[in-house]
């Protein structure tokens, strides 16, 4: 994911004075580039937060031999998250954030040195 360069094509599509192909195929590019994969991400951590819970109650309902049922239960309690770096994990509010972080900073540069 470059951030980096979505926010440079949209600060470039915003000032530009002709608006072609050329212009807003890189945002095109680097916005869908950046929704795939976070999207997919934040699916893939809620899917196997859904799965996980589901394995657990099949473990209460079910009569295993104690050996079989620790040896699950070790499984299951391990995490298993997409995350950015080991520091955040990917979820829905990840991408929201990023987007608006980027409008953020374009709106601040865009009013970097104007005067009223």
């Amino acid at each position: 994911m470059n951030l980096s360069a979505l926010f440079w094509t949209g600060y470039s599509v915003a000032f530009v004075t002709t608006i072609s192909v050329y212009v807003i195929g890189p945002v095109i590019y680097f916005l869908s580039h950046h929704l795939l994969l976070m999207i997919s991400a934040s699916m893939t951590n809620e899917k196997a937060a859904k799965a996980k819970l589901i394995i657990q109650c099949l473990l209460r309902n079910c009569h295993l031999e104690t050996r079989m049922r620790i040896k699950y239960e070790k499984n299951i309690a391990m995490e298993n998250n997409l995350t950015l770096w080991k520091i955040y994990v990917f979820d829905r509010s990840l991408l929201i954030t990023s987007l608006g972080s980027l409008l953020t900073y374009g709106i601040l540069l865009a009013t970097l040195g104007r005067e009223h």
